[in-house]
């Protein structure tokens, strides 16, 4: 951890993580920045930036996902590299939407109400094109990514990425920090013709206030980690909503999808999803960095995900 202080005073913090990115399949260590903090007192006093300074000297690559929104300035000033990955919602609950532009507790609830129906209609609606979508696949809840099937993982069709084994995934899958029962998380695996083609990785977190438009009491549900092994198979829609289905399972309020420039599915808006501020992945690449290279300076040459640095957790 590096700590920033005024006097005697801590002011700010930043947590320091050890991780693994790849070129070509070539692994290359990485440092990952978690929890960028400064009290608001002390903001003007640019530690934020002095905290990022000098952790980018701690090692020739280093990254960050997850940055807020107010941080991320700080980030674009510094020059790091934006795999931005866009992200959509799909409300299935309207309440905590509702409750957030509607005064009056019963004014809110007659608009969930009729907000509610009309969601139901769209499903319905949409119910027999899922279906015919998803033809073919299955989905199986797995309690750990085989180790057999490590192989799998350490593919990349883009030219940078970063570090996926069957370790990592069930390292994610098995661990959290949360304690809410309605907090969850699941691993699955789809198959087609008994073959395995893919998995994805969902989790389900309860917020007391979610964004900035300030919802509360909101149950969301995430599309956190998903590999395709036969794009001719099955692609990245399908995994989305095989996700959709196993989280409205869960019964969340809302599901969170977040796709990299190279993932964009141009029709993710006809199953009801629809986009809002980005996820911002954030990578520094030093003078001695593998990845300093005009081809990486791009983000259709990264795979990034929503799970990737601390982020899923």
């Amino acid at each position: 951890m590096i700590v920033g202080t005024y006097g005697e005073r801590v002011i700010g913090s930043l947590a320091v993580l050890p991780g693994s990115a790849s070129i070509g399949g070539a692994d290359v260590p990485c440092l990952w920045a978690s929890g960028l903090y400064v009290s608001p007192e002390f903001r003007q006093l640019g530690m934020g930036a002095m905290l990022l300074l000098r952790f980018q000297r701690l090692h020739h690559t280093v990254a960050a996902c997850g940055v807020s929104q107010q941080a991320y300035p700080l980030y674009a000033k510094l020059r790091w590299l934006n795999l931005e990955m866009r992200r959509y919602i799909f409300v299935r609950r309207s309440a905590a939407l509702v409750e957030r532009y509607v005064g009056g507790r019963r004014s809110a609830a007659v608009g969930a109400a009729v907000a509610d129906s009309a969601l139901a209609v769209h499903r319905v609606a949409s119910a027999v094109p899922k279906r015919l979508r998803l033809r073919g696949l299955t989905c199986e809840q797995v309690e750990q990514f085989p180790l057999e099937m490590d192989d799998l993982l350490r593919r990349a069709d883009e030219p940078a990425a970063f570090h996926r084994s069957a370790s990592w995934v069930n390292w994610v899958v098995q661990n959290s920090f949360q304690c809410d029962p309605r907090n969850r998380r699941g691993l699955f695996v789809v198959r087609a013709a008994g073959e395995c083609v893919a998995y994805f990785l969902i989790t389900s977190k309860f917020h007391e206030s979610a964004s900035r438009r300030g919802l509360r009491n909101l149950l969301l549900g995430s599309l956190q980690d998903w590999l395709i092994f036969d794009r001719s198979k099955i692609d990245v829609e399908q995994i989305i909503l095989l996700a959709l289905r196993e989280l409205a399972n869960w019964d969340v309020a809302a599901v969170e999808v977040c796709l990299a420039e190279g993932d964009h599915s141009r029709s993710l808006w006809r199953w009801g999803f629809r986009r809002v501020e980005g996820l911002h992945l954030l990578v520094k690449a030093g003078p001695a960095s593998p990845f300093r290279d005009e081809r990486l300076l791009t983000p259709t040459a990264w795979r990034v995900r929503p799970a990737d640095g601390d982020n899923a957790f």
